[in-house]
């Protein structure tokens, strides 16, 4: 288990603890002139990584940032050695849900925070985007120099597959208002009758129906015949023990046998009614 964690290099060799600390809490300090950061790790495995380009897309409440990332690399596994793709901070996320899944014993680095504190903070402020810009160049800093998440899939899924494959759950999720006006500008069109699906189905059920329908008869039937079937048995019991009560008169040692005979039976005929 000695292996299981590994000691990260920061990435931000000029900070010292008397440094000013930087507003807000979204970000650490970026170092002044640094477009791309190497790895150095005396391995031999080169990992060069660099998120550079911040550029707003879209507009309104839908707006966002892509970043220009960078990447290149001697690892075999990846299909060129260099690699540029254009990333959104969801794309982060999904990279940073990944590892967090597929290796819970690893230390695997956080992601800058998504807004600021103040519920009105710009976020498309440049300073702000320039500070997250760093961040996320850090975040995959760490991530190549660790020598068992630069080789996993999620990160070279992240650096050469397509967007679709990085989505989130909520975004893969149809928008309310979205699935609202799809069936409004496109109504679904009711099967019709003389369909072979829909017919074989109609006549499925009207079997089910009829079947149903017969052994509701059979059961209502038995429940009849064995109500009456227990009205006589209780009739047949009354009647065994009169018959019981008439030998004890008698008095005479056959007929009290016969007596206790037709009561016993008589009282076994009243209890199974």
């Amino acid at each position: 288990m000695s292996d299981a964690y590994v000691t990260l290099p920061l990435g931000d060799e000029d900070f010292s603890p008397s440094a000013p600390e930087q507003p807000g809490s979204f970000a650490p300090r970026p170092p002044p002139n640094l477009p791309h950061i190497m790895n150095n790790d005396g391995s031999g495995i080169r990992f060069d990584v660099s998120v550079t380009q911040p550029t707003k897309s879209g507009n309104g409440y839908q707006a966002y940032v892509v970043y220009k990332v960078t990447c290149k690399t001697n690892l075999e596994q990846y299909s060129s050695s260099e690699i540029i793709v254009n990333r959104r901070f969801n794309h982060f996320v999904w990279l940073h849900i990944q590892l967090l899944e597929q290796y819970p014993c690893y230390f695997i680095p956080a992601l800058p925070d998504k807004s600021g504190i103040d519920p009105y903070f710009n976020r498309f402020d440049a300073e702000f985007i320039e500070r997250r810009r760093w961040a996320l160049q850090q975040f995959l800093f760490r991530l190549v120099n660790h020598p068992i998440i630069r080789t996993s899939k999620p990160l070279q899924i992240f650096f050469e597959g397509n967007e679709d494959s990085m989505k989130l759950p909520e975004e893969k999720k149809p928008s309310l208002f979205g699935s609202l006006f799809k069936d409004i500008g496109a109504p679904k069109v009711p099967k019709s009758m003389q369909d072979p699906e829909f017919a074989e189905m109609g006549l499925y059920i009207k079997e089910l129906e009829d079947q149903l329908f017969e052994v509701h008869k059979f059961v209502e039937r038995m429940v009849l015949r064995r109500r009456d079937f227990g009205s006589s048995l209780g009739e047949l019991g009354l009647t065994l023990i009169t018959m019981g009560t008439h030998e004890e008169k008698t008095g005479e040692e056959e007929a009290a046998t016969t007596s206790k005979s037709f009561h016993d039976l008589g009282r076994s005929g009243l209890v199974f009614s």
